[in-house]
């Protein structure tokens, strides 16, 4: 059913006003684990929405700005959580969609994000595909992990050593260790823990979130 005009009118005044005060005071905002969003609602906002759309370079510049406070030299998530990583990159990856269903050209630096991104996602993968338990993250979907793979475009190999987030995997034949070897962050006090998996089946983990 549609909804009576009214209350199109109502939603979309909701979201304006929302998004007004989104752009307004997104450049303000800290970096924080909300910072990743606050900037893909500016895009969307200025991708969508008639009023906003003279601020799309505005938003995109947000963007580029803050995507090397939010992930390492090493393509490793600032907050150092395996789940978190494999959000952000999904998220990113989406925005990167949106802008191409719009025309819109992609900002090379949030290309070049996606690609240092997604071997660093391989890294963090246990010999059954789910994720390393690290700084409060869990396993993950394998599903969503293989599919995010799939839509970064990128076929590099996970990598063996993220000196800037903090780990290092060890693959021999069928069996993978991932060694938390950095400092700690907000709390998770998790260094030099480490995960080993044979096959598909964990041999040593870590509680996760």
């Amino acid at each position: 059913h549609k909804r009576p005009p009214q209350d199109q009118n109502a939603a979309a005044i909701t979201l304006s006003r929302q998004a007004r005060h989104l752009l307004r005071t997104a450049g303000s905002a800290e970096v924080s684990c909300d910072q990743l969003d606050v900037w893909r609602g500016a895009v969307a906002a200025s991708l969508y929405l008639a009023p906003f759309q003279n601020r799309l370079t505005f938003a995109l510049n947000g963007l580029k700005d803050a995507l090397p406070r939010l992930v390492h030299l090493d393509g490793g998530h600032w907050q150092r959580d395996p789940a978190r990583h494999l959000r952000a990159l999904a998220q990113m990856i989406e925005l990167r969609q949106w802008l191409r269903d719009t025309k819109t050209a992609v900002p090379p630096a949030l290309d070049e994000v996606i690609h240092r991104m997604t071997p660093m996602l391989r890294a963090y993968r246990l010999g059954d595909g789910g994720l390393a338990a690290f700084n409060g993250g869990g396993c993950g979907d394998v599903a969503l992990i293989e599919r995010v793979l799939e839509l970064s475009g990128s076929a590099a190999k996970a990598v063996s050593s993220a000196p800037h987030t903090g780990f290092h995997r060890l693959t021999a034949k069928h069996t993978h260790v991932v060694m938390d070897v950095g400092a700690p962050v907000h709390g998770n006090a998790g260094t030099l823990a480490f995960e080993v998996s044979a096959g598909k089946q964990r041999l040593i983990v870590n509680c996760g979130g």
